[in-house]
């Protein structure tokens, strides 16, 4: 057998090994993400004086559950998928698709909201299921300039929904995918990308509560 450094053998052993490595690499790598999530959604929780319960969901995914979530929710729910990193061919596939780790809020309200709206961004897959879903229902569908780079969708016999949600979205510090408020449960849908660094979990949830707020004003 050939067992030169460009023979198909030690090509193969050579590619094993670099896997092998990396499988541990970027395992490591979503245990470090996984804890600086857990850390500060469990602060932002710990803010609002619900009693959160973290379920894991494998390797690279969790979910908190508000088991006391506050006004105006009455269930609410946070989920967060990393990135496969520990599989090194997925990744790279992943990051030439633009797919980023994403971070998923379900919460339904203590009553239904009052206006519906789906807000899309159209480079995102969540997103591209929003305005998917706008179409399918003939919603009245515009383009928004806040946030920027972003499409608006809402029922036609209701009212431009704009003008009461722009300062409610301008201050949120993340990268939106979607934001879906429905009359049917869930409520709420909000999709978005976490930052890179540490994460503001009370930013987070003070963000959402004013969400929640402007839906069922």
């Amino acid at each position: 057998m050939d067992w030169s450094l460009t023979s198909p053998a030690a090509i193969v052993i050579g590619l094993s090994v670099v896997l092998l490595a990396w499988y541990f690499i970027g395992s490591q790598w979503n245990r470090r993400r996984s804890r600086v999530f857990v850390r500060g959604l469990a602060k932002g929780f710990a803010e609002l004086n619900p009693r959160p319960t973290i379920q894991w969901l494998g390797a690279s995914a969790f979910q908190i559950h508000a088991a006391n979530p506050p006004e105006p929710f009455k269930s609410l729910a946070v989920m967060v998928v990393l990135q496969p990193r520990e599989m090194l061919l997925i990744w790279i596939v992943n990051r030439f698709r633009g797919r980023e780790d994403l971070l998923v809020v379900k919460g339904e309200l203590r009553r239904d909201p009052r206006w519906e709206l789906e807000l899309f961004d159209l480079h995102t897959p969540t997103g591209r299921e929003g305005h998917r879903s706008a179409e399918v229902e003939r919603w009245v569908i515009t383009d928004a300039p806040v946030p920027p780079g972003l499409g608006w969708a809402y029922p036609a016999a209701q009212s431009d929904p704009r003008p009461r949600w722009t300062a409610v979205l301008d201050g949120l510090p993340f990268r939106l995918h979607r934001l879906s408020i429905r009359r049917a449960a869930p409520h709420l849908l909000l999709c978005l990308t976490p930052p890179a660094g540490e994460f503001p979990g009370e930013l987070l949830l003070r963000s959402l509560v004013a969400i929640g707020e402007t839906a069922a004003r």
